[in-house]
């Protein structure tokens, strides 16, 4: 698989593959993303959390400072970074 030089530079920190967690952040439209699958593959990691684009919630955040998860608490990007809380504590 790939190797990244993140994942490289973090090696010489001592920091294994195992401690890494993978977090897929899509900011490009779905036909120009890798599948997870593809990601998984080149880095030869598993792919623990993703996030989908929301520019209109994360605009709304900024303007009214509040986090997102407070904007939308039942929307996919509240859901979305509940499972990433759920798969690194």
């Amino acid at each position: 698989g790939l190797n990244s030089p993140l994942i490289t530079e973090l090696s010489l920190l001592e920091i294994t593959r195992d401690q890494i967690k993978l977090v897929v952040f899509n900011r490009v439209s779905s036909s120009q993303q890798l599948s997870f699958g593809e990601i998984e593959d080149q880095l030869n990691m598993i792919v623990v959390s993703a996030f989908t684009p929301n520019r209109e919630l994360a605009y709304q955040a900024s303007r009214d400072k509040e986090p997102i998860i407070m904007l939308m608490p039942e929307g996919l990007t509240a859901q979305q970074i509940n499972q990433l809380a759920a798969n690194v504590i």
